[in-house]
């Protein structure tokens, strides 16, 4: 079905707690954090497309 797929993303969950437990994921030869700590105070989710080479 890839062919047929306008576009994929991926969800990527920004914690603000200290023990987070960083998660990725592999999409066509590259790596997708899932779970990160936060840049900043807030707790967040942020919508990443992937990005398909050739």
């Amino acid at each position: 079905m890839r062919d047929r797929i306008g576009r994929e993303y991926v969800l990527v969950y920004n914690s603000s707690k200290n023990a987070v437990q960083a998660d990725s994921m592999h999409i066509g030869g590259e790596t997708y954090p899932l779970i990160r700590r936060s840049p900043d105070e807030f707790e967040f989710t942020e919508i990443v497309e992937v990005q398909r080479h050739g």
